[in-house]
């Protein structure tokens, strides 16, 4: 019923939507173009359904008294496996984000750790929609 750009189907999540921002990309990666969980972890259930890797764009607070930050990680670790991604970063934008280099074409990762805790970073907003938009 609606004009939607099915090439350009995203999702975004802040702490169990973050969370369930990862399973979507596990479950549903011939779907969705990008994911980009915050404050989230790994999917619940395991990772072994997570064989297709969709671009990435992850922020976690290195300080988050909420969701421990190796969730993060592991979310982190996770898509750079799936897209192949070497172990080298390169800064890129918004600053503290890296980018990871040498990824499977189209599947970009960017891990962004900052200090705010379990909040919405500031530069999260802007960099998840420059990540989305350059896809």
């Amino acid at each position: 019923e609606y004009c939607i750009d099915a090439s350009h189907v995203f999702s975004t999540g802040h702490s169990f939507g973050g969370y369930f921002t990862n399973r979507l990309g596990c479950s549903r990666a011939s779907v969705l173009r990008a994911i980009a969980p915050v404050a989230g972890g790994p999917p619940w259930g395991g990772t072994g359904a997570c064989s297709e890797g969709v671009a990435a764009w992850i922020a976690h607070g290195e300080n988050d008294g909420t969701v421990d930050f190796t969730q993060g990680q592991a979310s982190c670790e996770l898509w750079t496996a799936n897209a192949h991604c070497d172990q080298t970063t390169v800064a890129t934008t918004p600053s503290p984000c890296v980018a990871y280099e040498g990824c499977d074409a189209g599947m970009p990762v960017h891990w962004c750790v900052h200090q705010d805790d379990h909040n919405w970073p500031s530069f999260a907003a802007e960099g998840i929609w420059a990540f989305f938009s350059a896809l």
